[in-house]
């Protein structure tokens, strides 16, 4: 009897199917998607620039009458009354609130239009004035809540002569003002305006109670890393899109956006009708493969229950009954020819499973055992130096303690004497810090973010605090996130960077230059100097522990090279140097990098 093949069940069932249609509903809607994202990017981009170029035009106007008033003669002569009287006129009907003259050293304010000239004034609440009396150009203020009007307001700063005196000329305006420059935006959107620091000066919709404040820690950081761009925050009104602009002269930044809600709203109507479509069309093929799938499913379980057979009895299954394909006819065969088979695999398979489990129980008897022995090893060690340390440092105790009792009886031997007896201390104890660094590389440490390795060296360069006219350190490029350690990081900088300035050439300024190269899986750095360079005949050497190769002229304890190459190696790279005496030393050495993971 010839059974129909079951390619042609599978035909039917692909015939059924309408992937093509929902694929390319769903491209239709992902394009439809970013194309109204886009479009809503690109008018806050448009409204952001719009927003800016008022912002400027009306900052450039008081920045033009701060010009104008720190000119006027009565102000050069010294004559602060006639320049209140005509200072309070010149700003009537402008958005300018006050005039102040400030004391920059006391924060002491002389005079200020709000008040008639001679009456008490409290100092001025603005930080950092003597940091705009040095500056010769006008500046701006961060948002400041006003002394005198206790109303958040904003400054233009200019230093002035007067007398031999150099004090601040301000002109103060509320940030209400700014409010009419996005009092006009539709109730879409969502505008504001940050100062140089990303406090809120104003925005829209009005929320007084967020003036002074800082901005949403997303828009935050956008705003810091570049003068225009885009981005999404997502806040108590739901998501929005973004654009920003900052003020090239001023450093204010003007943000515009839209709702999410305001252009996705009829996008999500447009997959609802989608997903609709898509399952009245989908609902016969899924009733057609129902029926097909019981025909199928009837002959598999018939195949099933021969297969639990021959598992339960290791024998031959009894006659299977007439499959519904040529497929499965041809399977209950095979399952017979297979019975056979099962049953010598199976003895083996016993035997071998037996044989693992061995193994595997020997396997973590010395795991435990190894895990004991570290841990004993660790303890060993903090207990050691703890008892080693405390020695030196009650010989440098008492050495201190001796000199300074015999101060003045000490003839210039013994003085001396009494120096190597506390420096030999010390380089014990520094020995002994070295040796538990060195030990404990390698240990597990808290999950942590990826070392960020630009950043570890900037901040080893700056501990290093080295004179810039005698050490130029190149650090050109990028550097990228490691998957390792911050702490194991800033050994490895430290101890190259700091054996690089203690062997410098005495004869010539010392430069060092640190790059970083990226392959697929690793970054390759390079740490280079021109000091007085390494013999080839040491290049092996010098990374062993205790190795020294200059003695006890240049301080040190020959472990850092040391501490480098195990750090690198538990890492899984590898560190090299290659040298020139008297030109100078690169070490090379790789890392491997923090994974990226992909976006969405």
């Amino acid at each position: 009897m010839r059974f129909p093949p079951i390619r042609r069940y599978l035909a039917l069932i692909v015939l059924a199917a309408f992937l093509p249609g929902v694929l390319a509903a769903a491209y239709l809607l992902v394009h439809d998607i970013r194309q109204s994202e886009e479009s809503a990017w690109v008018r806050a981009e448009h409204r952001a620039q719009f927003l800016l170029d008022a912002l400027d035009a009306q900052l450039d106007v008081m920045a033009s009458t701060l010009e104008l008033l720190s000119r006027h003669p009565a102000l050069e002569g010294g004559d602060l009354a006639a320049f209140h009287r005509f200072a309070g006129t010149a700003i009537e009907g402008t958005p300018i609130e006050f005039v102040a003259l400030l004391r920059p050293t006391t924060a002491e304010m002389l005079l200020n239009t709000r008040r008639p000239f001679g009456a008490q004034l409290p100092q001025s609440l603005v930080p950092g004035l003597e940091a705009y009396a040095a500056r010769p150009e006008i500046s701006i203020s961060p948002v400041v809540k006003g002394a005198v009007s206790g109303q958040f307001v904003f400054l233009m700063v200019k230093p002035v002569e007067i007398g031999g005196e150099r004090l601040l000329l301000t002109l103060g305006a509320s940030v209400t003002q700014l409010a009419r420059l996005i009092d006009h935006t539709p109730e879409a959107w969502v505008t504001a305006i940050f100062d140089r620091d990303g406090r809120i000066a104003v925005r829209r919709p009005h929320m007084p109670e967020l003036v002074g404040g800082f901005a949403l820690q997303s828009i935050r950081d956008a705003i810091g890393q570049n003068d225009q761009g885009r981005t999404r925050i997502k806040g108590r009104g739901g998501e929005a899109v973004i654009a920003y602009r900052r003020s090239a002269r001023w450093g204010w930044v003007v943000t515009a956006g839209l709702q999410a809600d305001n252009f996705e709203r009829d996008i999500r109507r447009d997959a609802l009708l989608l997903a609709v479509i898509a399952l009245l069309l989908l609902v016969p093929g899924l009733a057609l493969a129902v029926w097909l799938g019981a025909r199928l499913a009837a002959g598999a379980r018939s195949l099933s229950r021969a297969a639990q057979f021959m598992g339960e009895t290791g024998g031959a299954p009894p006659a299977l009954p007439p499959m519904p394909c040529a497929e499965l006819a041809e399977l209950g065969e095979r399952l017979e020819l297979s019975a056979r088979e099962i049953a010598a695999r199976d003895a083996a398979l016993r035997q071998e499973r037996d044989n693992v489990r061995a193994q595997r129980d020997e396997l973590r008897i010395k795991t435990l055992e190894l895990e004991r022995s570290n841990a004993d090893l660790e303890q060993f060690a903090h207990i050691s130096s703890h008892d080693l340390r405390e020695p030196m440092r009650t010989i440098a105790c008492f050495v201190g303690i001796l000199e300074r009792k015999l101060a003045g009886r000490l003839d210039e031997e013994t003085a001396q004497q009494f120096e190597f007896v506390r420096s030999g201390a010390m380089r014990m104890d520094r020995m002994i810090l070295d040796l538990l660094d060195y030990s404990s590389i390698g240990r597990p440490h808290p999950p942590e973010a990826a070392a960020a390795s630009g950043h570890v060296l900037e901040q080893v360069v700056g501990l290093l605090n080295l004179d810039e006219r005698t050490v130029v350190i190149e650090r050109p490029g990028t550097f990228p996130a490691l998957r390792v350690h911050a702490g194991d990081l800033d050994q490895l900088f430290t101890n190259l960077l700091g054996n690089a300035v203690k062997y410098r050439a005495p004869d010539r300024p010392l430069r060092i230059h640190v790059r970083c190269d990226v392959a697929e899986r690793f970054a390759t750095f390079s740490v280079a100097d021109n000091g007085i360079g390494i013999d080839p005949a040491y290049h092996a050497r010098i990374f062993d522990i205790f190795q020294r190769l200059h003695g006890r002229e240049v301080e040190g304890t020959g472990i850092g090279l040391a501490i480098c190459r195990r750090v690198v190696e538990h890492y899984g790279g590898t560190i090299r140097v290659d040298s020139v005496p008297g030109q100078g030393s690169t070490f090379t050495f790789t890392l491997p990098l923090e994974p990226v993971t992909p976006a969405g």
